[in-house]
């Protein structure tokens, strides 16, 4: 439930005249799925949503519909069956390894499009003999993508357009999201989270926030304020979302205002480049006491070639700085599996006696979290050949042993899920059956030909 599209969505639904939104989670104890507000089992739902940020939930799509007697493939499921929508980060960029299970996908942002789907929905439901009849009535809705009709990236009949335009919704002020569903058992329950920027306009090289989700956009500080008081009563502390929340105009009187409400603040990871005291300071007072700084590379060279150009001196000094306001907890998102990593390791170790040094005064916890390189599609980077297990590995080993340290913690994420992912991410239809076999393993040999991703408009 920290997923605020889930809460975005879950209010336009149920605000819909015809339409009542329930939530599904798979759970390893249920043997069919049951909605959480009515105990109903899935397949009784006209209507099924299921939205996807990460690949590996690939599998578990599998388990829910299979656990609830739901055909998975589109094809074999006729009117009598729900009708499945797919949505989400991994759908915006590339679909094709579970397209094949769904009748729509959305390709873009879902504030306009819902609407649309539904209201179609309820029009043709009754009018139509077929499946095929109720999907042709959909393809004139802009981000909507019919697996069914399309073949290798190509369409396979007349109507349906060659390239599917990824939505965007422009009117940013209009609709919020945020924490609608009160959850406190949730991760992040006991905050009120809300999304006052998307997109990025920094663009980094590896970034999908810079290069899918364009164009950069910010929520007036009046719709920010407003949302706050309609919803956020319930909550003591405040979770501001964006992929670059300390660079927004107004982020200062925000946090202000914030206070002076006695709300404590958390924000996002920060880019080093838009920190300065006084944003510190504040975030400080709002009862902060963690921050987390996204440098990816501690050698300057590989930093800019990704598109992050901030010096190491700034990193230290906005280090320092952290350390001197009482922040307990410093994280660092790193990546490792590009470029000359020889290089990177030098950086680390000459880091490491920096921040020895610094630590040697202040008290503070500091953590390093590392991630390799996943190349994802309509990024700069989406060709970029990951390295293999053994080399990954061997990196890793070396960045436990470089960074080392009684008051220093490292992170490093799981090199098989990495590798996963990136398989996934820039793979084709062909990797559904091993999917569905949930042969995580033979997903490696699989190279699907071509780009299978480049029906989509982004």
């Amino acid at each position: 439930m920290s997923n605020l599209a889930i809460h975005l969505l879950y209010r336009l639904i149920n605000s819909h005249p015809y339409f009542s939104c329930e939530r599904f989670f798979l759970s390893q104890d249920e043997i069919v799925p049951l909605s959480i507000e009515s105990l109903k089992p899935l397949n009784e739902f006209d209507v099924i949503g299921i939205s996807i940020s990460y690949e590996l939930d690939y599998f578990n799509v599998i388990k829910i519909l299979e656990s609830s007697h739901i055909p998975v493939f589109a094809k074999d499921r006729d009117l009598s069956y729900p009708l499945i929508i797919g949505g989400g980060a991994c759908m915006n960029y590339n679909p094709e390894p579970i397209a094949d299970i769904f009748d729509l996908i959305l390709i873009g942002e879902a504030e306009d499009t819902i609407k649309e789907i539904l209201d179609r929905y309820i029009d043709m439901k009754d009018a139509v003999r077929s499946k095929d009849d109720l999907l042709f009535s959909f393809l004139d809705i802009e981000g909507v993508y019919i697996p069914e009709f399309y073949k290798d990236g190509k369409p396979l009949v007349d109507m349906a357009p060659r390239k599917v335009k990824r939505r965007v919704f422009r009117d940013f002020d209009r609709e919020t999201a945020c924490s609608y569903i009160y959850s406190p058992d949730a991760v992040f329950g006991d905050m009120f989270l809300i999304e006052i920027e998307r997109g990025c306009p920094m663009k980094c090289k590896f970034c999908v926030a810079g290069n899918i989700y364009s164009p950069c956009r910010i929520k007036s500080l009046d719709t920010v304020k407003d949302t706050i008081l309609k919803y956020g009563g319930k909550y003591k502390k405040i979770g501001l979302m964006g992929p670059l929340v300390g660079g927004i105009p107004y982020i200062e009187e925000l946090l202000k205002w914030l206070i002076g409400l006695n709300f404590q603040v958390s924000v996002s990871s920060l880019r080093v480049s838009t920190l300065n005291m006084k944003f510190l300071e504040l975030l400080k007072l709002a009862g902060e006491s963690t921050i987390t700084i996204a440098p990816e590379f501690l050698d300057e060279k590989l930093r800019a070639e990704i598109g992050k150009k901030e010096s190491n001196e700034k990193i230290l000094e906005v280090l320092e700085t952290l350390l001197k306001f009482g922040f307990r907890d410093v994280k660092f998102y790193m990546i490792f599996g590009y470029g000359d990593y020889e290089i990177e390791l030098r950086s680390l170790e000459i880091f490491k006696k920096y921040l020895t040094q610094l630590l040697k005064d202040y008290k503070a916890n500091v953590v390093f979290n590392f991630q390799p390189l996943v190349p994802k599609p309509f990024t700069p980077l989406q060709n970029y050949n990951i390295p293999d297990r053994r080399v990954l590995q061997s990196q890793k080993r070396r960045i436990m042993d470089t960074l080392k340290h009684d008051r220093i913690k490292v992170r490093v994420a799981s090199i098989r899920e990495a590798l996963i992912e990136a398989a996934l991410s820039r793979g084709g239809r062909d990797m559904l059956p091993l999917i569905l076999k949930g042969d995580k393993r033979g997903i490696f040999s699989v190279t699907s030909a071509g780009i299978p991703w480049s029906f989509i408009e982004i």
